[in-house]
């Protein structure tokens, strides 16, 4: 990712850090081998009404509005500039993905996350690490694509699975048994689709599958799409703001098919086993510092 790119970061994640509706919560920059991370804050949470479910949703049809009956018109307007902020800069993320036209990994081997914005490090790192920038597989897209908007899946799934390996298999959230492993690694974790299913289902908000006319206005610009590809193999992608000749919303992904990260008509392409919206609306979502910032 160029230096532009990790510039904005730092400019969205302080956007959000003002916002009530999506609530960054910043963390110390402790190294991810050490104890469990800071609780947060404990400040409150505005709940939010998503269209369709009730509330008043705003006249342009966006993400939702903020539902706090003690807040006047400005601080609803406010909210809902700043969730959509953050849906923008995702959105931002997914084009420079498309636009850099990064190539499909095929070998798609174990890689070291030894790059920070595009640059080669001494050392792989737990936080903001990527593979070279040049390369990817659809997970790349998705986690790319946040990290434009200050939110770092890396550490966030890391985190998680290092606090789910050690329960009970019945209890585990994760699917360690896909990959026959028992100790998270920040390496390879967030960049595998089981595992990030698994992480949105527990902490995004989980929208329709269907892509009937009946439910068109839930597919929002920024979500995240989750496909089947019915051979035991999964892929992942963002949703798009352009609409297709199919009359669908576009979907940015990288596929081997053409080879390389791109915007295509292709949401129906594939059987839909997931639809989320990450951050969820209302929710907490930790800032991790990147390495070397500030």
């Amino acid at each position: 990712m160029a230096a532009g790119s990790m510039a904005r970061m730092a400019v969205w994640a302080l956007v959000a850090l003002g916002a009530a509706s999506v609530k960054l919560v910043g963390e110390k920059d402790e190294d991810a081998q050490g104890g469990e991370p800071p609780a947060a804050d404990g400040a409150p949470i505005v709940s939010w009404v998503a269209p369709g479910q009730g509330g008043n949703a705003p006249e342009d049809g966006g993400f939702g509005r903020c539902a706090d009956p003690s807040w006047t018109a400005d601080d609803e307007k406010e909210c809902l500039a700043t969730y959509q902020a953050v849906q923008c800069a995702i959105l931002e993320g997914a084009h420079l993905d498309a636009q850099n036209e990064t190539r499909y990994y095929l070998e798609n081997l174990w890689l070291p996350t030894n790059y920070l914005g595009g640059v080669k490090q001494d050392k792989a790192l737990t936080k903001w690490g990527d593979i070279p920038p040049d390369i990817g597989v659809c997970t790349d897209t998705v986690i790319r694509s946040l990290r434009n908007a200050g939110i770092d899946l890396q550490w966030l799934v890391y985190r998680d699975m290092k606090k789910d390996q050690g329960k009970p298999k019945a209890k585990q959230s994760y699917p360690w048994g896909s990959f026959k492993k028992k100790v998270a690694d920040p390496n390879i974790d967030h960049r595998r689709c089981p595992n990030l299913e698994a992480f949105l289902k527990l902490h995004a908000l989980s929208l329709t599958t269907g892509t009937g006319p009946e439910h068109l206005d839930t597919w929002q610009a920024g979500d995240i799409v989750y496909w089947d590809l019915m051979t035991g193999r999964f892929h992942i992608g963002i949703v798009s703001d352009q609409v297709g000749p199919s009359g669908l919303p576009m979907v940015f992904h990288n596929f081997p098919s053409p080879g390389y990260s791109c915007e295509e008509d292709v949401l129906d392409g594939f059987l839909v086993a997931g639809h989320y919206r990450f951050p969820a609306p209302g929710a907490e979502v930790p800032l991790v510092p990147v390495p070397g910032a500030g």
